[in-house]
């Protein structure tokens, strides 16, 4: 296990320096409550026509199932509040997110993660990193929510108490227990500060 002492200075600066608004890490592992809302939302076909939604659920439930057995998980956000939003909204008759403007949300989070991946593989040659963003059947929303990045609201959505639901988030599994935790309920969280 590595001590929070030794790697919380660099990590943060790591995760600053990508582009990364929010942070936090928590164990490889969904609280059976999450696990049942989750197997009870699929039985009652409340995933409407997202058919590949209970497709893989072993892995979705259990991450050993991605191939390695990971410890921990970082999870990442990014603000997406684009100020072309207004302009660009401005006299439609309809709504949409506005993660809908501008470039495809998967590829700047991949980019911006992309040198996080290569430092942490550079760093510790022994452990084993995966990065999803919308790609791997997990529940990323309960990770971040264990991760500390926010609560879940009425709607599902992830709430940030500053930055409210304007936020995406990835993550990455990995081998190692990355930082430790403080107790066994308290999982240590770090954020980035904006300017």
């Amino acid at each position: 296990m590595i001590e929070s002492k030794e790697i919380i200075s660099e990590f943060k600066t790591l995760i600053e320096s990508s582009g990364f608004d929010l942070y936090g890490i928590c164990d490889a592992k969904i609280p059976q409550e999450d696990k049942e809302n989750i197997l009870t939302w699929v039985r009652e076909g409340k995933h409407g026509k997202m058919d590949w939604y209970p497709k893989n659920m072993d892995l979705r439930l259990n991450f050993k199932n991605l191939g390695f057995d990971p410890l921990s998980v970082i999870v990442l956000g990014a603000i997406y509040n684009d100020p072309e939003y207004g302009e660009v909204s401005k006299g439609m008759s309809f709504r949409f997110s506005r993660y809908a403007i501008g470039e495809d949300y998967h590829r700047v989070l991949r980019r911006l993660a992309k040198s996080v991946i290569q430092e942490l593989k550079k760093k510790y040659p022994n452990h084993r990193f995966r990065q999803g963003v919308d790609s791997l059947p997990v529940p990323e929303k309960v990770l971040a929510r264990l991760a500390g990045l926010g609560w879940k609201a009425k709607n599902t959505n992830l709430i940030h108490p500053d930055f409210g639901s304007f936020f995406l988030s990835l993550s990455f599994s990995l081998t190692c227990r990355f930082i430790r935790l403080k107790s066994k309920s308290k999982i240590v969280v770090v954020r980035a500060q904006l300017a």
